[in-house]
């Protein structure tokens, strides 16, 4: 399992290394964007449609999986940590054109003023 955030801090490695498995692997693109309101998680998943990707959330973990056995044997799995502050139940995912694109929206953090005795 890749660890994708750290604490605040995003690790530097490419969030595809051995995305696929061995039945069928190739250099793709990944993209990870950091916006204000949330982060975005965009993938190459070509051969893959809706109907083969599970994208779900368990024990603070994101876990992407896809099978195809129609032209290619494509299978993939990958289990990453999610950072602190996602609104899990408001996290959504798009499959179109060979891109899977999931969203992670943050929390606003709040300042909390502390009193001072």
């Amino acid at each position: 399992m890749k660890t994708l955030f750290a604490g605040n801090h995003l690790l530097a490695k490419s969030l595809l290394d051995d995305f696929f498995t061995d039945d069928f692997k190739f250099h793709n693109k990944s993209e990870f964007i950091n916006k204000d309101n949330d982060y975005s998680l965009i993938f190459q998943v070509p051969g893959l449609g809706k109907e083969d990707i599970s994208v779900k959330i368990e024990d603070n973990k994101l876990i992407i999986e896809g099978e195809n056995d129609e032209d290619y044997a494509i299978k993939i799995r990958k289990v990453y940590s999610l950072p602190t502050g996602v609104k899990e139940n408001k996290i959504s995912a798009e499959v179109k054109n060979g891109i899977l694109k999931i969203i992670l929206p943050k929390e606003k953090s709040k300042a909390i003023e502390i009193k001072i005795e």
